[in-house]
């Protein structure tokens, strides 16, 4: 799967996930004072850790792909921040100690991951007593029509796509790891729409489908995602964030 991310690895240097108002409030919602020791799991091409490491001590930027570690590593060095250090680390089973991060993050990953209650229960393993998980990742629209039409899209342009659960589903996965939730809310995120299936692992033939699948939504879909059309073409589409603060007791 690594190979996966290392093919498209570049294309999440540009795309929505550089910044965005879901990624100020993420790092707003970390609260960072300055002292902190802080870890951003599945880091892509960095942009959390790189906007977090302002507001931080330290930031490690983890991710099993090389390919984006070394766009991380790249994009810390052309902007000059030097408390940011990248690290290979599979979410599921982390390389650093008990107790190691006062602050973690993770955004818009975790819906790929296999084991999603073993990678939490890595979260808590690592924070320290009082620390903070600040999570971001897709949630489910409300009808359940709209959420199945968004779930085989994905899945049919990410086979690595493994669920999009609904904000009940994700406090109860984060709080089963033993964290404490404080906090969450939903935020709205457009998505370009050809660049959203350009990231994607799917070949040409299979982005046509995708293509052909959105331009055939039902109303219902069509609403809940404000599917946006040019001259009958999909240019873009806007899916809700969850953003969760959870405290290791």
């Amino acid at each position: 799967m690594p190979e996966r991310w290392d093919r498209s690895a570049s294309l999440y240097v540009t795309s929505e996930h550089k910044g965005g108002d879901d990624l100020d409030r993420l790092i707003e919602l970390a609260a960072g004072t300055g002292r902190e020791e802080a870890l951003d799991i599945a880091t892509g091409a960095g942009h959390t850790a790189l906007t977090l490491a302002p507001h931080v001590a330290h930031v490690i930027a983890s991710d099993l792909s090389e390919g984006m570690l070394a766009q991380a590593a790249a994009l810390a060095t052309e902007r000059g921040i030097t408390n940011v250090d990248t690290q290979w680390a599979d979410a599921h089973d982390l390389p650093f100690p008990d107790e190691r991060f006062d602050i973690v993050t993770c955004r818009i990953a975790p819906h790929h991951f296999t084991d999603l209650d073993r990678s939490l229960r890595e979260v808590a393993r690592v924070l320290r007593p009082g620390g903070r998980y600040v999570l971001e990742d897709s949630v489910a629209p409300d009808d359940d029509r709209a959420a199945a039409f968004l779930h085989d899209v994905e899945v049919a342009r990410d086979s690595t796509h493994l669920r999009t659960l609904s904000s009940t589903q994700w406090v109860a996965a984060v709080e089963r790891a033993g964290l404490v939730v404080e906090h969450t809310e939903v935020v709205r995120k457009r998505r370009d729409f050809e660049s959203w299936l350009a990231r994607g692992d799917c070949d040409a033939a299979g982005a046509d489908a995708v293509r052909t699948r959105f331009g055939a939504a039902s109303t219902v879909a069509a609403d809940a995602l404000a599917i946006e059309r040019v001259d009958g073409k999909t240019i873009a589409f806007t899916d809700d964030k969850i953003l969760l603060v959870a405290r290791r007791a």
